[in-house]
C-alpha cells in the first residue's frame, strides 16, 4: 500500500481504534496489524494512536459465556505490532470492560486484569498533552465498568485543569 495524505491542514492527526476484541488465540490480530500498517503510511505522520477500550478480549473464543483467566498474549501481540509500525508514536489506551474477563465480576480476577493492563505499560489513569490537545483516560474497575469515587475526583480535577489551559482546543476524555 502506498502512502496517503490527509486532506486539508490539521493541527493534530490521530487514529482511533476501539472494540477490536483481540483474544489470546489471535482473533483480531490481523485487523490490529492492518490498522497500524495503514496509519504507518500516513503523510504527515500521525501524532498519536488512541485505543478507546476493548482492544483486548479476555475470553477463550468470540461469543457469549464467561471467562475465568487473564491472558497476557493479546498485550504481547499489541506490543509486537506497535513496535513494528508505530514504536515512536504516542499511544493513549483507555481500559474497557473487555480487558476484564468476560462476564466475570470477581474482585480478584478484576484486580489481576488491571495489573495485567498496567504491567504492559498502560496506566489506568492517564493525562497526556500532545500538541496542546489533552487526552485523559479514566479507569474502570471491573467488567461492570464501575468507577471509583477517587477516580472521578481525579478526572474532574484533570478535566478542569485541561479546560483552563487548552484555550479553544477540545479536551478528549
Amino acid at each position: 500500500m502506498s502512502k496517503f495524505e490527509f486532506n486539508g491542514k490539521c493541527d493534530l492527526a490521530f487514529a482511533v481504534l476501539s472494540d477490536l476484541h483481540m483474544t489470546h488465540r489471535g482473533e483480531g490480530l490481523q485487523k490490529l496489524h492492518q490498522h497500524f500498517a495503514l496509519y504507518a503510511k500516513a503523510v504527515p505522520a500521525l501524532d498519536a494512536h488512541v485505543l478507546s477500550g476493548d482492544i483486548v478480549y479476555q475470553h477463550d473464543l468470540s461469543g457469549g459465556g464467561s471467562y475465568d483467566k487473564v491472558e497476557s498474549s493479546p498485550y504481547e501481540y499489541l506490543r509486537i505490532v506497535r513496535e513494528k509500525y508505530a514504536k515512536d508514536v504516542p499511544l493513549i489506551y483507555a481500559i474497557g470492560n473487555h480487558e476484564f474477563p468476560q462476564h466475570n465480576w470477581e474482585d480478584d480476577i478484576s484486580r489481576r486484569a488491571r495489573e495485567m493492563f498496567t504491567s504492559h505499560g498502560y496506566p489506568l489513569r492517564d493525562h497526556q498533552v500532545i500538541k496542546g490537545y489533552h487526552f485523559i483516560t479514566v479507569p474502570i474497575q471491573n467488567y461492570h465498568q464501575d468507577v471509583l469515587p477517587e477516580d472521578e475526583i481525579w478526572a474532574e480535577h484533570e478535566i478542569r485543569s485541561a479546560l483552563r489551559t487548552s484555550g479553544d482546543l477540545p479536551v478528549f476524555v
